[in-house]
């Protein structure tokens, strides 16, 4: 059995008989799969008669099915019948051919992130090309690996490039001519701000009862608006704000898997509501001996504001930082400085978590120490079935997940942090404006106040934390000097004869 096109005389094997069968007639039927809009068959139904033969004509049509690029374009043909006979689909290519009179445009269109850094192909961003005209006259779709292609009639073009939550981008005057290929690569930018400041930090010499003033630049280099507040700190570590503590200092045993890997644990905080919103500056916990000097743990930090008292739901990821191991004692509590304070909006819950990231199979270091003095039933435990947590571990854990009690092990994590809130106020510190917006790709000044009226001779330390979540916080550190004169050397020029 042959198909057989009528145009070129070319046929397509189906299949043979075999030798010696008898066949009065057998009825078919084309099709069967998803509808191709280029492709058309007559007949699609019939009978062929015994020992005989039925032409289908096969017809390509690029145009009625609105083709309008070049390529290849595959499909497949099934012939269904009632014979016990089995017969592969019969392949089909219709090769569309480009005019002479075009040309072609590619490229690859990458997004990047906040600050204008790691672009990444942009998977389907919408791209347009407009004529002299400024008509829309065609658009293309990004592949995965954020190419595109598109064929059209030589002439000039404007080709413009959006994606949700990226800054849009129009390069003009884009000349194609015939039977060429012009590349025209985009770097989205994404619409959130790039906030810092200059300088970074602030010192001012004052004699008592005077005042004077200095300029903070934020500087918004990335394409979206900045909203910032700025509220006035003391020090942090000095007197912390804010305590995260459910153990007694003090850890009667240390727990982990027996064959070694990789998990998290975490104590649920539930600091007072006036406390929000603040900062997480500090993580302290107590390694036992059996955790190498230089193992690697994440601290890993959460929001859970629906107030049910279950980490596992309602968490969301907010930050954290890998530290390397200070000690090994099982009584000495390491501290771990965040280098990047993880802001909390709250109200509700905070969860501080640790995964032993050096952690491996055969490795037994039991790192979780635990504090079994009185249960406040605020100490969770869990591992994840693909093995290592994720950079980001999702709660709760997909394989093992529970409060440490509900394993046998009454307890609490001695595991602790600590934060600073955003109150209080820095009297000789005053700062205009206190918030406001910085748009993208622009600077605003804040007009930074001293004021030494009623203070002592000495030294005088703060911070300035300017806020735009959901970035973390810039601390500013601001130093008063309060001296009883202030000396100043004027340089003259040197007059020789």
């Amino acid at each position: 059995l042959r198909i057989i096109d009528t145009t070129t005389g070319a046929s397509t094997l189906v299949g043979a008989f075999p030798s010696g069968a008898e066949v009065d007639s057998f009825a078919f039927a084309t099709g069967g799969g998803a509808d191709v809009p280029w492709l058309s068959e007559d007949p699609v139904s019939g009978t062929v008669p015994a020992m005989d033969d039925l032409v289908v004509d096969v017809t390509f049509d690029p145009t009625g099915a609105g083709l309008g690029q070049p390529g290849d374009y595959l499909a497949e043909l099934k012939v269904k019948h009632d014979t016990p006979y089995a017969y592969a689909n019969i392949p089909v290519t219709l090769h569309l051919l480009a005019p002479a009179d075009y040309g072609t445009f590619n490229g690859t269109v990458t997004g990047l992130e906040a600050c204008d850094v790691n672009p990444m192909p942009l998977e389907g961003a919408t791209v347009n090309f407009y004529d002299d005209l400024g008509v829309l006259v065609a658009s293309a779709t990004t592949l995965a690996d954020g190419s595109y292609t598109w064929a059209l009639e030589a002439g000039t073009y404007d080709i413009e490039v959006l994606a949700a939550g990226y800054i849009d981008q129009m390069v003009e005057d884009v000349v194609l001519e015939a039977l060429a290929t012009v590349t025209t690569d985009f770097d989205l930018r994404l619409d959130a701000p790039c906030l810092s400041v200059d300088p970074t930090s602030l010192e001012q010499w004052l004699m008592p009862d005077t005042t004077g003033d200095q300029t903070l630049t934020l500087v918004n280099s990335g394409a979206g608006e900045a909203v910032f507040e700025i509220v006035e700190m003391a020090v942090a570590g000095i007197l912390w704000d804010v305590e995260m503590v459910v153990d007694d200092g003090t850890a009667e045993d240390s727990i982990g898997l027996s064959a070694g890997g990789q998990f998290i644990w975490l104590n649920r905080f539930t600091p007072d509501p006036d406390a929000f919103p603040f900062t997480v500056d500090e993580v302290q916990v107590i390694f036992n001996t059996t955790v190498g000097a230089t193992d690697q743990f994440q601290v890993v930090i959460y929001s859970d504001t629906d107030g049910d008292g279950d980490p596992g739901t309602g968490a969301v990821y907010l930050g954290g930082e890998t530290f390397t191991v200070q000690y090994n004692d099982m009584l000495t509590f390491n501290v771990f400085t965040l280098t990047e304070p993880v802001q909390v909006e709250g109200p509700g819950d905070v969860l501080i978590g640790l995964v032993n990231r050096s952690g491996a199979s055969g490795y037994s270091d039991y790192p979780a120490a635990i504090d079994q003095s009185a249960s406040q039933q605020r100490s969770w435990i869990g591992t994840y079935a693909a093995g290592n947590p994720p950079a980001e571990p999702p709660l709760p854990a997909d394989s093992l997940w529970g409060r440490i009690d509900d394993f046998g092990f009454a307890g609490n994590w001695t595991l602790r942090a600590y934060g600073s809130s955003a109150a209080g106020d820095i009297v000789w510190l005053s700062e205009d404006p206190v918030s406001g917006t910085v748009a993208g790709d622009s600077e605003l000044d804040v007009t930074v106040t001293f004021d030494a009226t009623g203070l002592a001779l000495g030294d005088y330390f703060a911070n300035l934390r300017v806020k735009n979540p959901p970035a973390p916080a810039i601390n500013v550190p601001v130093t008063l000097h309060v001296v009883e004169t202030i000396t100043r050397q004027i340089w003259l020029p040197i007059i020789m004869r």
